[in-house]
């Protein structure tokens, strides 16, 4: 199985995220600083090009900091979910980080995780996968373990946690879903 994984800096730099995805071949073409506009013609080529069962995507941080409205985000987010479905691929949105830096657009960045939640819903081989669990201190409380100087980018206790967290909380079930939709 192929999992290819695109989106910003948050996955650009997960250098080890193959040990999200255990037995697998994994991809990662995320480059730092894209915004989901950025992202609306290579998605599609990418899973032409390398054929993935599973594209997972993080990205729309940018799109917070840069002031991009919510609704052009989910527009951008539905567009590349939708590109991606269109070449068989599964598809798992990791939710947009509430980081310290992203603090007083927590309603913004919940508003756009639940819109794409509730959109995947209509399609099989999704997920959604939300790490502000631990990454919030809304959630957790002391989350300086997980953040960069910056309080945006994540440290290497961060990704450890989200691998973790991926392979209890994803990947378990989907390997059991998608079983289940080849039978």
């Amino acid at each position: 199985m192929t999992i290819l994984a695109l989106g910003s800096s948050i996955f650009e730099q997960w250098t080890s995220i193959s040990k999200a995805f255990p037995s697998t071949t994994t991809l990662n073409a995320a480059i730092g600083g894209t915004i989901t506009e950025d992202w609306l013609v290579p998605a599609q080529q990418f899973c032409k090009q390398d054929q993935p069962e599973l594209v997972a995507f993080y990205c729309g941080s940018n799109d917070i900091s840069r002031e991009i409205p919510p609704l052009r985000i989910i527009e951008n987010l539905q567009y590349i979910i939708n590109s991606c479905i269109a070449e068989n691929c599964g598809f798992l949105y990791y939710y947009i980080i509430k980081s310290p830096h992203k603090n007083g657009r927590f309603a913004e960045i919940d508003a756009i995780n639940q819109t794409i939640t509730a959109y995947l819903q209509q399609f099989p081989n999704t997920a959604t996968l939300d790490c502000n669990s631990f990454l919030c201190a809304e959630a957790h409380g002391d989350i300086s373990p997980y953040y960069q100087a910056d309080q945006l980018h994540l440290t290497e206790a961060a990704y450890t946690q989200m691998e973790e967290y991926t392979r209890t909380c994803f990947w378990s079930d989907y390997q059991q879903k998608a079983a289940s939709y080849a039978d």
